[in-house]
C-alpha cells in the first residue's frame, strides 16, 4: 500500500502541530507496568507533564488501552499502553494486537474530529519492534481512513525521503 499520507520529518515530535489544518493529534506507546520516563516518552513527559500524571492515575495499564489528554480542544497526546514491561536488554516488549488495538481506540475516540497522527517510529525504540510492521498497522489504521499520518525521526535515516516541517 502506498504511504502518500504518511510523511516523514526530521524533529522533535514534542513540537508536533497541525500540519493539514486538522486536529494533532500525538501518539506513543506505553508499557503496562506503570512506569513512564524513558525514550520518546520521557522526552515526551518532560514536554508536556500532564501526560505522565494521566499516565500515573490509569491504574491498571491494560494492554490495548489509551489514555489521552486534549488540550483546550487544540491538540491531543494518547498514550497506547502496547507493551508488555520495558528494559535495555534488546527484547521485544511491544505487543502488535495491542498497538492495533489502541489505534483503532484512537480512531474511535476521534472519528467526530477531523484529525491527522504525529508520532515517533512507535514501538521500535526501546520496545524493540519492527517499523515495517507497526507502519502496516497505522496502514491498516489511519491510512485507510484517509487520515494523515507525520513519523518523526530526530535524525535522518538512511533511504527515508523527508518532507519539511510545515509552519502555519
Amino acid at each position: 500500500m502506498a504511504d502518500s499520507l504518511i510523511k516523514y520529518h526530521v524533529g522533535d515530535v514534542t513540537k508536533f502541530r497541525s500540519m493539514d489544518g486538522k486536529f494533532p493529534v500525538l501518539i506513543h506507546c506505553c508499557n503496562n507496568k506503570g512506569k513512564i520516563g524513558a525514550g520518546v516518552s520521557g522526552a515526551i513527559i518532560r514536554a508536556f507533564p500532564e501526560v505522565k500524571e494521566v499516565y500515573l492515575n490509569d491504574r491498571y495499564h491494560f494492554l490495548g488501552t489509551v489514555s489521552t489528554l486534549i488540550f483546550e480542544n487544540d491538540a491531543a497526546i494518547c498514550n497506547i499502553i502496547g507493551q508488555d514491561g520495558y528494559g535495555r536488554d534488546g527484547k521485544q516488549y511491544v505487543k502488535y494486537d495491542e498497538l492495533l488495538k489502541g489505534m483503532l481506540g484512537i480512531f474511535q475516540h476521534f472519528k467526530e474530529k477531523d484529525i491527522e497522527i504525529h508520532c515517533p517510529r512507535i514501538g521500535c525504540g526501546l520496545a524493540g519492534g519492527k517499523w515495517e510492521t507497526v507502519l502496516s498497522i497505522m496502514n491498516q489504521v489511519f491510512h485507510g481512513r484517509g487520515i494523515p499520518v507525520h513519523v518523526y525521526d530526530l535524525v535522518p535515516v538512511h533511504g527515508v525521503v523527508y518532507d519539511p516541517i510545515k509552519t502555519q
